[in-house]
């Protein structure tokens, strides 16, 4: 209660700072021709604080010439000016309080690449500026409707997965125009809703966290970032897009984006509404997607992946579902400067949708004498999921020494679902050995907060800070489901059960954390940092599992077997200590050494009442290194280690039955797993040649992995645990810590132009080495998976009136497995795409889109070559054709469905979902 106080007083004092006249620190200069003294518009401007080159800013300037860009401290500052045809221009500049002369920078015509310009139009298409990859947007040409995402698509290095952008083999995380954040962290609505024709640069660079980036000390938390810088004259104005269509069998799309730019406020709407299983910008659908602690009849995790990382219930964020979905969302950001001193930075979105999925699954299991069980699974899932987002950012630089950063984040959620499952076990020696036929529905009603109070101040020594982070979380989530359930078991006796029961879940949990961080110089090249971060958490589940009563009718037979209480409190300290040393301009160097120690307590309330603690000691080393080998070759080494405990989910000890053929649990003696994690990763251009290449080779090693252990009944009445017992065929799983996993991973990329087909031409190839145990009837299983993947992108950059994108990728895959060599198998995946947009004759317009997939070595029934056409054609008409009729017919070889393949340590699964 103290903490939350504090956040709201601090929050009512920010209110009113936008009375105080506070000193403001800025680079100020203009920028001319040196022939003829005239202003040059739209130059991009890049410093960097020369004591800590950890802090950078941009800028460009305006139609005068002229820039003004704002930083944080005092000093003198690396520049660096930029601009289509001239030589670059590097020197230096000091920044002062209220700074008022202006110093003027002039750039020479480089008639090479001038020449280069007029000839290719391909000038500078990527440069590597330390840590920072920069594109030329002018480089890359794009059909006039284009958005950032079909731009940044062409560039090497990104690419296009599940529907989300990643770059250099990473997931785009934040998007931000012109270092101003746009759309809070939602990458996909930004991408998609800004127009490519307002962009004239795409930076990408790895953001730390605020703490880390006023320290110069990277703390781990750093996320993949694309910067947009808008061209000249088009951060200020209004510019947007309105559409709307409809079609056969009731179908229809409408939308829009509205963006209002000023000097200091932007304001950017979006909404759309359609049946066409297009997916707005991203769906918090926790609830529905993972329910309790289930894993169901469709869990498990791809090859290699771990519970809780990327794409998980971490990040409160998923992707694209499968399925068939009907949606409408809205978004509004916004981001202004109130007063002189206060940066206001926020947005709302809400969402709305109905997913239908119909699917089916074939599953292969481990099991011992190399035989094979196989389990099938038909089901049909009806969601409707409704969600809010608000986040906030607020930094009060208080004067030249003191700030103050707020974030606030509140999200809702509530769900509602409806399915049905068919499912079979089967042996081949014997047959079909079990089934069920369920019914299930649930309600889901849950909401998370969010706060985040970091207060920096800047010592009278150069190089000495102090900062004190403060983060507070709270979560309540309700859920209330039914299942009705027919399961039939065969062999020497036949036997049938039946469950009828309603189950309500309630989840609260509350954290809070302090990070206080001490920086000192040390010598004229080195820094030492200091740091102490305290932490506590709080979490509570509750299951309350009743059968029907067949007398009274009503729900009131309480089963204490699938029912628990269950409490997880965890205390953590944290101390450590880092050294950082610029030896010279191209080296950076910090190394670091953390002692943390966490007390995890566990009660289990109901039934019975027993209680666990448990000290997890950790020493944690980590390293990092940045070389820039030359102005536009970079190197940068990285190593981390880390702790992670375990959900509380992975610790209750709760039977789970929502597919009776599937049991799990938690497990209450979990231990914490200790990551190590190191990469290297390489970068350079050439701005000359166009080209550009980019490395990624990085690995995992996990003390302790939190993997699953599984039981598969060989016979009736198999007890798994005291009191639980399954018939033969049925699985029992609950997660276990095993030694020995392993990851390795690797990612390269070389683009360039291709002058005589006007067209840029991008390869990329990567492989991944992955070892993962597990345990089956307490027999070790490790699965060890290879997957050697490869594409290539050829983009046109002909004109805006003849755009094309044609794609290929391939990866091929190899599992292997130490408990049943027999089950030992390669599979193969290849996708194909050729996108045409063509303007032929004034207003006409004519689209393609032809997607192929190949799938082999999967089951028999997956084993397919799939081929989805798209096509339309259209008219363009009003003012600077700003308005277009169009006709588009999709999937018009009617093959449009998704299938994948998920391996893990104990099977392999192939699934088809209709789309």
């Amino acid at each position: 209660m103290k903490f939350r106080f504090v956040l709201f007083a601090s929050l009512i004092f920010l209110s009113f700072c936008t009375l105080a006249q506070i000193d403001e620190i800025r680079v100020k200069g203009k920028v001319t021709d040196s022939s003829d003294n005239s202003p040059i518009i739209g130059a991009t401007l890049r410093v960097v604080l020369e004591a800590d080159t950890t802090k950078k800013f941009f800028g460009a300037t305006n139609f005068d010439g002229f820039f003004n860009i704002l930083v944080e401290d005092e000093g003198v500052y690396s520049l660096q000016i930029t601009y289509l045809g001239y030589s670059d221009y590097r020197g230096k500049l000091e920044a002062k309080k209220n700074q008022e002369n202006f110093k003027e920078f002039k750039l020479s015509i480089n008639s090479k690449m001038l020449q280069e310009v007029f000839a290719t139009g391909m000038r500078t298409r990527v440069e590597q500026r330390g840590d920072t990859t920069e594109y030329n947007a002018n480089s890359y040409q794009t059909n006039p409707d284009a958005n950032a995402e079909d731009l940044v698509t062409k560039m090497p290095g990104f690419s296009k997965e599940n529907g989300e952008v990643t770059v250099q083999g990473e997931k785009v995380r934040k998007v931000t125009v012109d270092g101003k954040e746009y759309f809070g962290d939602d990458a996909t609505a930004a991408l998609k809703n800004l127009p490519a024709e307002i962009i004239e640069r795409v930076q990408v660079f790895d953001e730390q966290s605020e703490q880390s980036r006023f320290t110069g000390f990277d703390d781990g938390n750093s996320q993949k970032t694309v910067n947009i810088v808008t061209k000249s004259g088009m951060n200020q104005g209004q510019f947007g897009r309105i559409y709307s269509g409809y079609g056969t069998d009731n179908r229809y799309l409408t939308g829009a984006n509205i963006n209002l730019f000023g000097k200091n406020r932007r304001v950017a709407l979006i909404g759309m509404s359609n049946n066409v299983n297009m997916q707005n910008f991203s769906s918090e659908d926790l609830l529905g997607v993972l329910g309790t602690n289930s894993t169901g009849g469709r869990g498990g995790r791809a090859g290699g992946g771990r519970p809780g990382g990327f794409g998980g219930a971490n990040e409160f964020m998923v992707g694209q579902q499968n399925g068939i979905t009907s949606s409408s969302a809205f978004g509004i950001n916004y981001s202004d400067k109130w007063g002189k001193k206060l940066d206001v930075t926020g947005s709302y979105f809400f969402n709305q949708s109905n997913t239908i999925q119909e699917s089916i699954l074939r599953r292969e299991l481990f099991i011992a004498n190399n035989s094979n069980q196989f389990y099938n699974e038909i089901s049909d899932d009806d969601r409707t999921n409704l969600n809010h987002r608000i986040n906030l950012r607020l930094v009060w630089n208080i004067d030249s020494s003191n700030s103050i950063v707020f974030r606030p984040r509140i999200s809702l959620q509530q769900n509602r679902s409806l399915s049905n499952l068919a499912g079979n076990n089967s042996i081949e020696s014997l047959g079909m050995i079990n089934l069920n036929d369920n019914s299930s529905r649930g309600r889901n009603l849950g909401y998370d907060i969010n706060n985040d109070l970091l207060y920096r101040r800047k010592l009278s020594k150069a190089g000495r800070t102090i900062s004190l982070n403060l983060k507070q979380n709270y979560s309540n989530k309700d859920r209330f489901s039914s299942l009705y359930s027919l399961n039939e078991y065969y062999g020497q006796n036949t036997s049938t059960e039946l469950i009828d029961q309603e189950a309500n879940d309630y989840n609260l949990g509350q954290s809070y954390s302090a990070e206080l961080v001490y920086t000192e110089p040390l010598g004229k090249k080195g820094q030492l940092m200091f740091s102490f971060n305290p932490s506590y958490s709080n979490y509570n589940s509750e299951r309350r599992v009743n059968f029907l009563d067949p007398n009274s009718m009503i729900y009131n037979q309480l089963d204490t077997v699938l029912s628990n209480e269950f409490d997880n409190i965890v205390n953590t300290q944290k101390g450590g200590i880092s050294y950082n040393i610029k030896p010279n301009e191209k080296a950076n160097l910090t190394l670091g050494l953390s002692y943390q120690s966490s007390v995890l307590q566990g009660n289990e309330l109901f039934p019975t009442t027993t209680s666990s603690r448990y000290v997890f000691p950790a020493i944690l080393p980590n390293a990092r290194l940045n070389y820039a080998l030359s102005k536009q070759k970079n190197l940068m080494f990285m190593y981390r280690s880390s702790s992670r405990l375990p959900s509380i989910s992975q610790l209750q000890p709760v039977i789970d039955n929502s597919n009776p053929l599937q049991l799990s649990a938690g497990n209450i003696g979990l231990k914490q797993e200790i990551r190590h994690f190191a990469f290297t990763r390489f970068g350079s251009s050439n701005t000359a040649k166009g080209t550009s290449f980019f490395v990624f080779v990085g690995g995992t090693l996990t003390k302790d992995y939190i993997s699953n252990a599984s039981w598969i009944a060989p016979q009736d009445n198999f007890e798994v645990q005291e009191g639980v017992f399954i018939n033969r065929g049925a699985q029992f799983s609950q997660p276990t810590n095993m030694s020995g996993y392993r990851n390795v991973r690797s990612f390269i990329s070389y683009g360039m132009p291709v002058k005589k087909l006007k067209s840029n031409l991008n390869f990329n190839i990567g492989y991944t080495l992955s070892r993962t145990p597990g345990l089956i009837n307490n027999l070790q299983n490790n699965t060890l998976s290879n997957n050697l993947n490869s594409g290539v992108v050829l983009s046109s950059n002909i004109s805006p009136k003849i755009d094309y994108t044609l794609s290929y990728t391939a990866n091929y895959n190899t599992v292997s497995y130490s408990f049943n060599p027999s089950q030992n198998n390669n599979f193969f995946f290849q996708n194909a795409s050729i996108k045409f947009n063509w303007m032929p004759w004034k207003g006409l317009v004519i689209n393609s889109e032809t997607y192929y997939s190949g799938y082999a070595g999967l089951g028999d029934d997956f084993n397919q070559q799939i081929v989805l056409w798209n096509g339309g054609i259209g008219y363009k008409f009003l003012k600077n054709q700003r308005g277009e009729l169009r006709i588009t017919a999709f999937d018009l070889l009617k093959q449009n469905n998704n299938i994948s393949r998920m391996v893990t340590e104990n099977y392999i699964q192939d699934s088809e979902v209709v789309v």
